[in-house]
């Protein structure tokens, strides 16, 4: 199997995941932040069919308004009426200030800004560091695509293992911590691996283990904002993440 067929199944997959999404229904927050509430009730609806908790769609869509109600009040105009640079940098701004509201909001964003940079940097810096440790112990690979589908397909049940966890009796912040853990201790003894099993036994371990992790991290950091700064949140983490996944390769390979 050569470069060009692997490269061309990625595409593939791609675009077939673009045409699944485009199915995907608005989320009910957007839709009424944009003003339009019956797009809202209806999405709430189909979710409410879908999930079969109809007697709860009322409640839902007056906390939503509710939200709403309150965003407008602090100054944050509707993303429809947003018509200019200023007014958005406004709203950007807003938002930014919101999530270091009050002592536990500021201490929250931070210590989650610094996890999701602080995880990204070591996860991307080990496999930048892994071929200079495996050609320091002399040890090679066969079959470099066998190896690399087996990493990935260990993820599989990691992220499973990990959407089930954080709804166990552990929670969210103790599959973090665990994981985490387990995901450190795994990287360090990394450098005791002798031969080619064990670096494919011990990589699919570390992308077990990193996939629950992710996938904690994932679920928990959504839940600890509102929904009117959720995805500025979200977004500044996810974009700390990627920045230290691009600075891993920089640093480890100089």
């Amino acid at each position: 199997m050569g470069w060009r067929l692997v490269v061309g199944s990625f595409g593939v997959l791609n675009i077939v995941t673009v045409m699944l999404r485009v199915g995907l229904p608005e989320t009910p927050a957007f839709l009424l932040l944009s003003g339009d509430v019956e797009g809202a009730q209806e999405v709430l609806r189909y979710m409410a069919r879908q999930n079969d908790v109809g007697p709860q769609v009322r409640a839902l869509i007056q906390n939503l308004t509710e939200e709403i109600k309150e965003n407008q009040e602090l100054g944050i105009e509707e993303a429809s009426s947003a018509s200019s640079s200023s007014s958005s940098c406004h709203q950007c701004l807003a938002s930014v200030k919101k999530l270091f509201e009050g002592r536990h909001m500021y201490r929250t964003t931070l210590l989650l800004w610094g996890i999701w940079f602080c995880t990204t940097y070591a996860y991307t810096g080990f496999n930048v560091f892994l071929t200079r440790l495996l050609e320091a112990k002399n040890i090679t690979t066969s079959n470099v695509y066998r190896d690399a589908l087996l990493y990935s397909a260990a993820g599989v049940p990691g992220s499973l293992m990990g959407s089930r966890l954080v709804e166990s009796a552990l929670g969210r912040k103790w599959t973090m911590v665990i994981s985490t853990g387990i995901t450190a201790c795994c990287m360090m003894l990394f450098y005791l691996v002798n031969n080619e099993a064990e670096v494919i036994a011990m990589s699919c371990l570390i992308n077990v283990a990193s996939m629950v992790m992710f996938a904690a991290y994932y679920t928990y950091t959504p839940e600890v904002y509102k929904t009117s700064v959720r995805g500025t949140g979200v977004g500044i983490a996810s974009g700390l993440s990627r920045v230290s996944g691009g600075l891993a390769p920089l640093v480890f390979s100089g």
